[in-house]
């Protein structure tokens, strides 16, 4: 599956009444993830909370996913596409790469 199709497929899960929904559900579901990666870098026994190794590995992936989906829900409202912010991200760096220029600061370097 593609991005444009991940898209349109989930799209059918969107019943908010706010457009300004999905945007503050990114930042929610970036925070869980953040959460998530937070406890395993302090070194927090990770299968005591979850069960396993591989279960504490599916909860940050489901959590990976909840961003995905709300991006794509954002860019919706504004009418663009998942799969045109993903090709115009990998050529910006590939452009940075060929110029030397991936580490730095500035989005325009």
């Amino acid at each position: 599956m593609n991005f444009a199709e991940y898209q349109q497929k989930a799209r059918k899960f969107a019943q908010y009444k706010d457009e300004i929904y999905p945007f503050l559900g990114l930042t929610e579901e970036t925070g869980e993830f953040l959460g998530v990666i937070a406890k395993l870098k302090r070194g927090d026994d990770l299968v005591a909370r979850y069960g396993s190794k591989e279960a504490a590995r599916e909860a940050a992936l489901k959590e990976a996913g909840d961003i995905l989906w709300q991006l794509s829900q954002c860019l919706e409202e504004l009418e663009m596409s998942l799969q045109d912010a993903a090709e115009l991200n990998l050529k910006k760096l590939e452009d940075r790469l060929q110029r030397g220029v991936i580490k730095g600061q500035g989005d325009n370097r």
